[in-house]
């Protein structure tokens, strides 16, 4: 009979703490308050491809780690540590580091600045929504907006934005579902990503890939 009564007891205190986590996902946030969760930082880390490596990817970008545009700055920050691929003479070769970083190292740099990325589209949301929205919406847009594009500058993001302060949230599902990137196609892979993040923000339902 003891062992029934702890065994419901570990049970219902698992359950009220799930509860009390779903519960907080869906709490209103002024814009202000806007945050990234660490559920948002891993689902990036899952869906990103991870490059220990400075590199030109299609559009002849400079990337590294989870995706990260490399600006002349950064380049000249990480280059020692991390090598680079040259273009140099029309021919890509790469160009291995002076420092010797070990593996851990270099993914603690890496992530400093994947959360640096997070933290300008959440400046950018807080620049441009202008109503509250709960925590699960933030972690779908911040998600959808790292592989996007934040600018406001542009307008089919600020589209999005227009249709987030009009609360049609079932409107701004669809664009993160249906609208395109680039070329009206969708990148290899993207459409199943976008209808799961599409969900998330309809319905607070955290995909597999949290």
């Amino acid at each position: 009979m003891k062992k029934r009564i702890l065994f419901f007891l570990f049970f219902l205190s698992i359950f009220t703490i799930h509860a009390q986590q779903e519960d907080a996902t869906k709490t209103l946030l002024s814009p202000d308050k806007f945050k990234y969760t660490e559920e948002a930082v891993e689902a990036i880390k899952f869906l990103e491809s991870y490059q220990d490596k400075i590199y030109y990817d299609n559009n002849d970008n400079l990337i590294f780690g989870y995706g990260h545009l490399v600006t002349e700055k950064d380049f000249a920050a990480l280059k020692n540590d991390f090598g680079y691929e040259s273009q140099a003479g029309g021919t890509k070769q790469f160009i291995q580091p002076i420092n010797k970083l070990t593996s851990d190292e270099k993914r603690k740099i890496i992530e400093e600045y994947l959360r640096k990325d997070m933290n300008y589209v959440i400046d950018k949301l807080k620049k441009n929504i202008t109503i509250p929205l709960e925590q699960y919406r933030i972690d779908a847009l911040v998600i959808y907006l790292f592989w996007r594009g934040a600018n406001e500058q542009n307008l089919d993001v600020f589209e999005l934005y227009e249709l987030i302060n009009k609360k049609d949230h079932n409107a701004v599902a669809d664009f993160i579902k249906n609208r395109p990137k680039k070329d009206k196609t969708y990148l290899p892979g993207n459409r199943k990503r976008n209808a799961q993040n599409a969900n998330l923000y309809s319905t607070g339902e955290y995909p597999y890939w949290f």
